[in-house]
């Protein structure tokens, strides 16, 4: 990605703004009917059940009408000297038709297991939009597979947002803003920096509502996707894939050799107490601007 960012400041600021109802992503964990081997890692102060899988084995998880399903991975590094490892496993509807995954991990030293470092893989996420007809998803490892591997399956869970006037809201810390025209009004998004730079910081329960656009170059009219992955308190909360198209009316007065797409709304539920939430592209293919907007009636919690 280009770096056009430099080190920014601390600011609020306020602009109204009435949004319709909308829906906010939130993940349910769930566990495998045949169930195998649980495991509880602490992560970053956060307790995570996993489920591992030997060589050889298989699983599987219902998830009847849930359509969207994110499987986490994390392979076992307990028995290799390497500083990386390639793992594969199976995954698929149908215990007859699975597709082969492939990832590569290094050790992830946030990892324990029992109040002692484990020498476990980072995590690698799969996002999958599942067919109506689907009732189970399958998982299976080979038996010449180089290591076991722990799996997390999560369904999402809606939670409706009801209408509310959300207010603008400046991150706690941020790179250099880029400016956004859309019909002559200038608007102000931060840009998703690769060293970490954006960050947000919000006293919950709240929803931060935020809406993302792509700094597209300005050749491009075919519609593009991209994952964005959004941190809470350094532990992933979600990873959101976002299909949009060139806006026909948005402009980058600061960059007239590059479109911006339309804009995604996306939403975070923030649970109680302070929280602070990073946002990262895992592909790094293109350059994400993002604007932050919380509820208006919540500003007094900000304000403790």
């Amino acid at each position: 990605m280009r770096n056009f960012f430099t080190t920014g400041a601390v600011a609020l600021c306020l602009f109204c703004l009435n949004v319709l109802s909308a829906q906010a992503y939130e993940w349910v964990t769930l566990a495998p009917v045949n169930d195998k081997h649980e495991v509880r890692f602490e992560i970053a102060g956060y307790n995570r059940v996993y489920h591992r899988l030997m060589p050889g084995e298989s699983m599987y998880y219902d998830i009847a009408s849930h359509n969207h399903i994110r499987v986490i991975t994390r392979v076992d590094m307990s028995n290799t000297d390497e500083s990386e490892i390639v793992y594969t496993f199976r995954l698929g509807y149908s215990d007859k038709k699975t597709h082969l995954f492939a990832r590569a991990s290094t050790s992830d030293p946030k990892v324990e297991y029992k109040g002692t470092n484990e020498n476990v893989g980072d995590e690698r996420i799969i996002e999958k939009n599942t067919p109506r007809s689907a009732k189970r998803i399958y998982i299976k490892l080979a038996e010449d597979a180089p290591a076991p591997v722990y799996f997390r399956i999560q369904r999402d869970r809606f939670e409706t947002i009801q209408q509310e006037n959300f207010v603008l809201y400046t991150p706690s810390r941020y790179s250099t803003p880029v400016t956004v025209s859309v019909r002559e009004k200038e608007l102000t998004y931060y840009g998703v920096d690769p060293k970490g730079n954006l960050e947000v910081t919000v006293n919950g329960p709240t929803v931060i509502k935020v809406l993302g656009r792509v700094m597209m170059e300005d050749h491009m009219r075919r519609e593009i996707k991209f994952p964005l992955a959004i941190y809470e308190d350094t532990v992933l909360k979600r990873t959101v894939l976002i299909k949009t198209t060139a806006s026909d009316i948005a402009v980058l007065p600061d960059h007239l050799d590059r479109r911006a797409s339309r804009g995604d709304d996306i939403y975070i539920n923030v649970p109680s107490g302070n929280h602070v939430y990073t946002f990262d592209l895992p592909e790094n293919e293109y350059e994400a601007i993002l604007r932050f907007f919380i509820p208006e009636s919540d500003l007094s919690t900000e304000a403790r």
